[in-house]
């Protein structure tokens, strides 16, 4: 499926509205203006502004504004749209049970596998991309992940 370069800045503009109406509600510290909405909100307004650009500069361009690819039609592609939407809720349904690093693993290796990589590249794909995920976020950023709840089983070995 395309979208023509006007929907998808509108797209753009959209979701930028939508993130900074919720980032406003982050209450921050008491009398302190830079609370936790700022990053988001400059996040918003750099979406924002991404979107306008491209509308603005699809103006000029003529053509339909959503084309759907025939392949889309025939279940191939089908499939190849509904893998992340699968994978995210894949993620959802057992990251507290084997926590971010075992999830976050197997998430990239059966897309890898999904998307066409060899089992060899997906295997890589899925340790280096799981560690440096998990270096990034609880390391770098603090972020506290989900550490699962499976090894409870094998503690009354």
């Amino acid at each position: 499926m395309r979208l023509h370069d006007r929907v998808l800045g509108l797209i753009l503009i959209g979701l930028a509205a939508l993130l900074g109406f919720h980032s406003a509600n982050l209450a921050g510290p008491s009398g302190d203006r830079l609370g936790p909405g700022l990053f988001p909100n400059l996040i918003a307004m750099g979406i924002a502004a991404c979107g306008l650009v491209i509308s603005l500069k699809a103006r000029s361009k003529p053509g339909p504004m959503i084309v759907v690819d025939p392949r889309l039609k025939l279940g191939s592609g089908l499939f190849a749209v509904s893998i992340m939407p699968a994978g995210v809720i894949f993620y959802l349904l057992v990251i507290d049970w084997l926590g971010f690093l075992l999830t976050a693993a197997i998430m990239i290796a059966l897309l890898s596998i999904a998307l066409g990589a060899t089992r060899k590249a997906s295997l890589v794909n899925a340790i280096l991309g799981a560690l440096l995920a998990y270096g990034f976020f609880a390391e770098l950023l603090r972020v506290p992940l989900a550490t699962g709840n499976w090894l409870n089983y094998f503690r009354g070995f």
